[in-house]
């Protein structure tokens, strides 16, 4: 029921594009308030009297697919809409969708008449499918327009569309190479891997096992492709050679068996010959013996990955293992040895941590105040600020989180600094507002700043009523979706056509996320939502943005299920949300470049040894996409890192993006008592430190949208 109230308040009076009267409101009023049997009778009632026009077939098609009529009468409604240019492709594809069953060459036409020339992304891809269906099924397309149509698609449905018919028998064998040596990671290369394995049981070439085992490592299958490997490397079939022993040392890094990935790093830079490589293969070879217990090691293995080719990343690297075996000498130049301010700033926050674990405080702060290059500038200064006013140094505290304001903050650093400022004495931070607050002069820019920091809901609240907010009907769209939109097909408008909602303007932007947020398609509302945060200011705060947007920015399609697992895990729902978020933006079908799967993008193996604690038989890898299969286990393996690792949210989100043995390093070298700020700092992986701030914040946010518990709906209200 909470949908479609928020349908209603989207709906927009606009004529339906037919003549049809529904008793209560035209066809289009109808279909916006979801009514699909009224719709039903109306239609019936007008086929005896005469042909329907195109715009009533479609919207009785969509009533036909909601109240479970025949298909057969779906059907017929879909072939009279094709007819209409408007949405002639809508019509078109549905028909493929419904046909591809029971009449796969027909459909098999539909869909490539539609590839020809789509119309948006998301009736390419629905053509895709349809096509690679069908063709499954037996259906075979004519060959010349085949390629034609072929070279009209992006690559990544070029490569699925030639799968489909190399998988027709007799499997093709050279086809299915062919799509290996293009790319290795996607599932097109999974499932051709797959087929020249079931194809060939009697076993393969070490050419093409070498193809089938860098697939299965892009998939996360690292047990089974390092025993292909070392059958590749007794055959010496790999091409360059070190590239065999490179990836199996990979495979045995990933199962954490340190001293086998040592060994066999050391045989790949032997047989090595570009400086490149070398380099590369020497960091892989210095975080291993991190994690293996061989500090001293790996800082020598650093320091011939820097002789080998320098780079501001590995003199980074050497700078970090110096501190960590207390030659903070060695550190101060590796540092100054960097080349951009970026990388030396960086540097100042490792030597600041440093400075805090020896319990120099001053000298810290005093590194902290000379960041200045983003993006460490503005995490440095609330550091500082945090540790001014624990020292209740309220002035330079407060100047310190001015200075972060003004670089602009993410939502974990602009949490900080807001309690931060909430920490301090009250008539500090009156004298603060005077300066800065919602009355001062100063524009968009100082009101920006000053929101970052404000530490009173009351203020801040007030402070977005006077700013734009999402209006209360639908501004004019474009293309497709507004032919849909017209016709009161809402959610067709937001699957076929997410482009077509506005974003010329704040107000438009902010709309468009709300409404696609509340028809079901969360990636496409957050994407709205950050542009709408940009078209107000591009560093606009969180605190600034309406409720329908940030409930946008964080949506909950999914909130039963979600609160379900989480519960019966142990675990903060808000914390199972935030993690779909960063992982796959609730998109069940996301897959990564390493071969993470599903909304909360496991791997294969991990999901495996997850599945066999809890006594579940181990998922095969493309039962990942499935939602409840994968927040089951995903809540289960958060539930694992936080027994081990505490319960700190930025920490066992590091964990999940980075491993366990990674995160330990961590938090051993993380400065006492080591605070959520602290930690985050000391993350050394760029995509981990960002994704635990981006978590950590993400569950806060969830639940100040949502309150204690994420009932049924919850995400639809609001708007």
């Amino acid at each position: 029921m909470g949908r479609r109230v928020a349908l209603l308040v989207l709906a927009v009076a606009v004529p339906a594009g037919v003549a049809a009267d529904g008793g209560s409101g035209g066809l289009a009023e109808l279909a916006a308030a979801g009514r699909w049997a009224r719709i039903l009778e109306t239609v019936r009632s007008l086929v005896r009297q005469a042909p329907l026009d195109p715009g009533t077939a479609l919207v009785a098609a969509e009533a036909a697919r909601h109240t479970g009529a025949p298909e057969e009468e779906r059907i017929a409604y879909l072939e009279a809409a094709s007819a209409d240019r408007a949405t002639s492709q809508v019509a078109t594809v549905e028909l493929a969708e419904a046909l591809a069953a029971s009449r796969p060459p027909e459909a098999l036409q539909l869909a490539m008449a539609v590839l020809l020339r789509p119309e948006t992304p998301a009736i390419r891809r629905a053509a895709v499918d349809v096509a690679v269906r069908t063709i499954g099924a037996g259906a075979r397309p004519e060959v010349r327009g085949f390629r034609r149509l072929l070279r009209l698609q992006p690559r990544s449905l070029r490569r699925r569309l030639k799968l489909a018919v190399a998988l027709a028998p007799p499997v093709d064998r050279k086809a299915l190479l062919t799509l290996l040596e293009e790319r290795s990671n996607d599932l097109v290369a999974y499932r051709a891997a797959r087929a020249l394995q079931e194809a060939f049981p009697d076993g393969l070439p070490p050419q093409e096992v070498w193809a089938v085992a860098r697939a299965l490592y892009g998939h996360g299958l690292w047990g089974e492709a390092g025993r292909l490997l070392e059958t590749v490397d007794r055959a010496g079939a790999g091409r360059p050679r070190w590239r065999v022993a490179f990836l199996r040392g990979r495979c045995a890094f990933r199962q954490e068996r340190w001293e086998e990935a040592v060994r066999l790093y050391r045989r790949a830079l032997r047989q090595a010959t570009r400086r490149t490589d070398r380099a590369d293969i020497t960091v892989h070879m210095a975080r291993t013996l991190e994690l293996g217990g061989r500090p001293r090691e790996a800082m020598a293995a650093a320091h011939r990955a820097v002789r080998e080719r320098r780079s501001d990343d590995r003199l980074l690297l050497v700078a970090r293992l110096a501190l960590a075996t207390g030659d903070p000498v060695s550190a101060r130049h590796a540092i100054g040895r960097c080349r951009r301010r970026a990388a030396r700033d960086r540097g100042s926050v490792l030597l600041a941590l440093d400075a805090l674990r020896r319990g120099a405080v001053d000298e810290a702060v005093t590194l902290l105040d000379g960041v200045r290059r983003r993006p460490w500038a503005g995490p440095a200064h609330v550091l500082g600020a945090i540790l001014e006013a624990e020292r209740r140094r309220v002035a330079e505290a407060v100047r310190l989180l001015d200075a972060a304001a003004v670089t602009g903050l993410d939502p974990f650093w602009e949490g900080s600094a807001r309690r931060t400022m909430a920490g301090l004495p009250p008539e500090a931070v009156s004298a603060w507002r005077e300066r800065s607050g919602p009355t001062a002069e100063g524009g968009l820019d100082r009101l920006v700043r000053w929101a970052a920091l404000e530490p009173d809901e009351t203020l801040l609240d007030a402070t977005r009523r006077t700013l734009s907010s999402p209006p209360d009907h639908a501004p004019p769209l474009h293309g497709l979706a507004a032919a849909l939109w017209g016709l009161g097909l809402h959610e067709a408008a937001a699957r076929w056509d997410p482009a077509g909602f506005p974003s010329a303007s704040f107000a438009e932007a902010a709309w468009s996320a709300a409404a696609l947020s509340v028809l079901g398609f969360p990636g496409e509302g957050m994407a709205k939502a950050d542009e709408a945060r940009r078209r107000l200011h591009p560093r606009t705060p969180l605190a600034l943005l309406p409720r329908p947007v940030a409930r946008a920015l964080f949506p909950l399609p999914e909130p039963l299920a979600c609160r379900r697992e989480a519960a019966a895990a142990g675990v903060p729902w808000a914390l199972l949300a935030a993690i779909v978020r960063e992982e796959s933006r609730w998109r069940p079908d996301a897959l990564s470049a390493v071969g993470a799967r599903g909304l909360v993008q496991l791997m294969p193996e991990t999901a495996a040894r997850l599945a066999e604690d809890l006594g579940e038989p181990a998922p095969a890898p493309d039962e990942l996409f499935d939602p409840d299969r994968a927040l089951h286990l995903g809540a289960a393996e958060l539930a694992r890192l936080s027994a081990g690792l505490g319960e700190d949210t930025a920490t066992v989100a590091a964990a999940y993006n980075a491993g366990e043995a990674q995160t330990r390093l961590w938090l051993a070298a993380c400065p006492g008592p080591c605070t959520p700020e602290r930690f985050v700092l000391t993350v050394t992986f760029g995509a981990t430190r960002r994704y635990a701030a981006r978590v950590a914040a993400g569950e806060e946010w969830y639940r100040r949208l949502y309150g204690a518990a994420a009932s049924p709906g919850s995400a639809r209200h609001g708007l």
